[in-house]
């Protein structure tokens, strides 16, 4: 039996996005645009839960055809990722309707169609370590299951599949696959006793440099989609004071964030740490980073539609629990690097005490302010971070 390590980068050269992997992001511009939609109405408890189902389902799916393109490189089947692009356009077309229209079979369809694309892509014997989800199937049974069930117990299943996927990622996963790949591959040789032919176990990890611009110009298209819902909705509002604090201070927020990702890496996390999270955990911090700002660009957009008013609780708690999460996150992955836990309260604690005043005592502040606010908090962890730059994936390691 041959056991194979696939090596990071071909020949030690740095990758950079392709034009085809450029093209098929395109796809994630008008996910994040069609999912803010669900909180355009409030949001409710509901509404909030309903989004965050569809956008992990949404996120797992691309970040299967990422990981595929990020280890394959050269190899990866453009025909495959365009199919795929259309798989996750399917997917996003069906938002508007999911609640009362017939168009959550063609979302539940598209997604099952696309973990089943995802899982034919890679040979047999090949186990991809940094992102097991992409060769499993437990996760897809609820959602197929589903397509015979009426909400709200439909929405139960979804959150039992991702549930499975995100356990797959907590337990490593990859490894257990990878053992059983080789006790197969044993049993066969001692089965056929043909020595001259063994199988060939792969290990493919990923290229970590190149994954994580794939996933920084995510987070970039995040926050360009929160520029765009904040320029059309003061498109269509009455231009005065009020709006032009709350317009100029939505644009100072995204800013900030956008200089967090570009100093500290997508997930706004100082390198404080002695040692980096596996690749596996990056991505799944990824995808709460990504969430909450795609939430914070939406509850922008809410609040900018009514500058001369205090926000309602629903979008205030949008914008601020939008923004714990992200701070959240920075301070977990900090400490679990192995920052001194003493730096890390310091320089996120006051912000997040400031995120929770304003959640629950800030009902009567208006917009501008409240925007202003939350700025604030963001410059804060830009003036006072610890550490020296860095993104969390720069060293990451499998």
């Amino acid at each position: 039996m041959t056991f194979m390590n696939t090596a990071e980068s071909a020949g030690g050269v740095e990758r950079h996005a392709s034009w085809t992997e450029l093209f098929f992001d395109l796809v994630v511009v008008a996910g994040v645009l069609q999912l803010s939609h669900l909180l355009h109405e409030g949001p409710t408890a509901a509404d909030l839960a309903l989004y965050v189902l569809l956008y992990l389902a949404f996120w797992i799916a691309w970040v299967c055809f990422t990981v595929y393109g990020n280890v394959e490189g050269d190899r990866a089947r453009t025909p495959g990722l365009l199919l795929a692009m259309l798989g996750l356009a399917v997917m996003v077309a069906a938002v508007p309707g999911i609640r009362g229209t017939r168009h959550h079979l063609a979302f539940v369809a598209a997604y099952v169609f696309l973990r089943w694309l995802s899982s034919r892509f890679w040979r047999r014997g090949r186990v991809v370590m940094d992102w097991p989800v992409a060769q499993m199937g437990l996760g897809v049974l609820p959602w197929i299951v589903s397509l015979w069930v009426d909400a709200p117990a439909r929405y139960w299943l979804w959150a039992l599949g991702i549930g499975f996927d995100l356990l797959a990622i907590l337990v490593d996963a990859g490894s257990h696959m990878l053992r059983g790949a080789q006790e197969w591959a044993g049993r066969l040789v001692r089965r056929n006793g043909d020595r001259g032919r063994l199988p060939v176990i792969e290990a493919a990890y990923a290229d970590v440099p190149h994954l994580m611009e794939r996933l920084s110009l995510y987070v970039i298209i995040v926050l360009g989609e929160g520029v765009i819902q904040i320029t059309s909705v003061a498109a269509d509002t009455s231009w005065d004071v009020h709006l032009a604090g709350a317009a100029v201070g939505s644009f100072a927020l995204l800013s900030g964030l956008w200089s967090m990702s570009l100093l500290y890496g997508f997930g706004g996390i100082p390198k404080t740490g002695r040692r980096d999270l596996p690749v596996r955990l990056a991505l799944s911090l990824h995808c709460l980073t990504t969430g909450a700002l795609a939430s914070v660009a939406a509850g922008l957009g809410l609040a900018i539609a009514h500058p001369h008013d205090p926000a309602g609780s629903g979008v205030r708690w949008l914008l601020c629990a939008g923004l714990m999460v992200y701070f959240g996150v920075s301070v977990v992955s900090s400490v679990v690097s192995g920052a001194r836990w003493q730096d890390v309260l310091g320089w996120a604690l006051p912000c997040l005490l400031l995120l929770s005043a304003l959640g629950v005592f800030a009902r009567h502040l208006g917009v501008g302010w409240l925007i202003w606010a939350l700025a604030t908090a963001v410059g804060w962890q830009l003036v006072f971070a610890p550490g020296k730059r860095g993104g969390l994936l720069e060293r990451a390691s499998a």
